[in-house]
């Protein structure tokens, strides 16, 4: 066979994939092209469950900004903390000498050292509060299991109740009903309730209202959303999916299953997504993050690093230095890189803008020129999509498509500019 019929036969066959890709996933091509793609390399650091805490909460939280304030990026700015915060515990010798009639809770303004190590950092530029919750659980839930007589309810509550993570994993969402499986759907006007009931008491601990939030346990629904937005929320922090309950054997129940950043709830805010796991805790640590960090690079899309509280706390000297090698480690790699707070990239993604009432004004951050938008396109579609690589890898396509990206973005992120 000669050249040029080995060519042809490869051209056919190149473009018999192509076609079969577009036409059999022609709306995914759509959307992810459609998808945000940033010019430099951006880190965000998303944490959750911050809020009221014994002192060794606010010694954990100094440390970990400490870390974040040796790290700077392009523009000088240090690293931020997305500070998802709970703004009460139950105050369990009240609710008990009530006869667990009533929910009462301790405010945040309760702990001063967790209170005062939150707002220096917020002064010092390396924290961004959000809101996580009014709670961290459902108190009509809770109080019904207490009434019941559950013992580790009682027991937990007797102690104080300060830790919600000591509660079975159903209690501690906050926007569903977890004291029996599968959980109970929240009425919208009880959502509605907490919602307001969080944004008042961030708004008073902060004088400035949240402009993103993310669910406890992620559990939320339709109703909860229409809450934020009826709120002033405007981006809603996510793991990439969205869930409105537990089965009956505790399992998360996935409706939708996959978000993208930037999409619109039937609410109107817009979709963050949480795509760099950092929770040594839980075995996902520095390796794999930066594994993940350097796809997301490639991908043009920022690292949203999800890292929570309980990581740092009581005893996180491992996990400190994970992130602090993580970080340093990034600026080496990536001379461009930018550090951002989850309000400031849900704003450039509605507006272009790099800019938030909570953080001021900053820097410009440009979109990815063609070039690279291209390439990181071919880049997500290969990384997100099982039956494309299938595809590709089928019928060779794989070999011009990684030709392309090397031709049009032969060292994705490293360059300057934007």
């Amino acid at each position: 066979m000669s050249v040029a019929a080995v060519v042809l036969l490869f051209a056919a066959l190149w473009g018999a994939a192509v076609t079969v890709v577009v036409a059999s996933r022609g709306r995914l091509l759509v959307a992810t092209w459609r998808e945000p793609y940033v010019g430099v390399p951006v880190v965000v650091i998303e944490s959750d469950d911050w809020g009221p805490g014994p002192p060794d909460h606010a010694a954990a939280l100094e440390a970990l900004l400490a870390v974040l304030d040796r790290h700077r990026d392009s523009t000088g700015r240090p690293a931020v903390l997305t500070a998802n915060l709970v703004m009460a515990v139950p105050d369990g010798e009240a609710i008990v000498a009530s006869g667990y009639s009533r929910y009462i809770r301790r405010p945040i303004d309760r702990f001063p050292e967790v209170a005062a190590a939150l707002r220096a950092g917020h002064g010092a530029g390396t924290l961004c509060p959000q809101l996580h919750g009014l709670d961290h659980l459902h108190p009509d839930g809770l109080l019904e299991r207490a009434r019941a007589g559950d013992e580790a309810v009682l027991a937990w509550l007797a102690a104080g109740g300060l830790d919600w993570e000591a509660l079975a994993s159903p209690l501690q969402g906050h926007y569903v009903d977890g004291s029996v499986l599968p959980t109970r759907v929240v009425a919208p006007e009880v959502q509605a309730a907490l919602v307001a009931g969080g944004v008042e008491a961030f708004t008073a601990f902060w004088d400035e209202p949240p402009t993103s939030a993310v669910a406890p346990c992620y559990l939320w629904d339709d109703a909860t959303e229409r809450a934020w937005a009826a709120a002033g929320v405007r981006y809603i922090q996510t793991a990439g999916y969205r869930c409105t309950g537990r089965d009956g054997s505790g399992h998360y129940v996935q409706d939708p299953p996959w978000l993208a950043p930037g999409d619109r709830s039937t609410a109107g805010p817009r979709y963050l997504v949480r795509n760099v796991m950092y929770e040594p805790r839980d075995g996902r640590g520095e390796e794999g993050a930066w594994e993940a960090l350097t796809q997301r690079v490639a991908e043009a899309q920022p690292a949203v690093l999800s890292t929570h509280r309980y990581n740092y706390s009581g005893g996180g000297a491992a996990a400190l230095a994970g992130l602090d090698d993580l970080l340093g480690r990034a600026r080496a790699r990536y001379p461009a890189l930018r550090f951002l707070a989850s309000p400031e990239w849900g704003r450039w993604i509605e507006r272009g803008e790099v800019a938030d009432p909570l953080t001021g004004e900053r820097p410009p951050l440009a979109p990815a020129p063609p070039r690279r938008k291209v390439a990181a396109f071919l880049r997500r579609l290969w990384n997100r999509h099982g039956k494309i690589r299938a595809i590709a890898w089928g019928s060779t396509l794989v070999v011009p498509a990684a030709l392309l990206c090397l031709l049009l973005d032969p060292r994705p992120g490293r360059g300057g500019g934007g």
